[in-house]
């Protein structure tokens, strides 16, 4: 699976851009092609032990939150620590 998630990252990073976008890039954000090839690179070097670690280090005890957005639904059967908003 994590081979399979590298190469679809690098297909949309290696789409080709029209002449302007790629300008843009340039000129806007100051990415150069060396800056892309060493995304290129670092995608291809990560592996699941640096995932892992990724994950222990950001993700592993830290508080986290849901959301389910779409119509009030009484069959979630909601509980009491739940909160709605409306965003209309």
């Amino acid at each position: 699976e994590l081979d399979e998630a590298k190469l679809t990252l690098l297909g949309r990073m290696d789409t080709p851009l029209s002449a302007a976008d790629e300008g843009m890039g340039r000129f806007r954000v100051g990415i150069t092609d060396e800056m892309k090839q060493e995304r290129r690179e670092r995608l291809t070097a990560v592996t699941l032990d640096s995932v892992e670690a990724a994950a222990n280090r950001y993700l592993v005890g830290r508080p986290s939150a849901r959301a389910i957005l779409g119509p009030a639904d009484e069959a979630l059967h909601p509980r009491e620590e739940w909160s709605r908003e409306s965003v209309n």
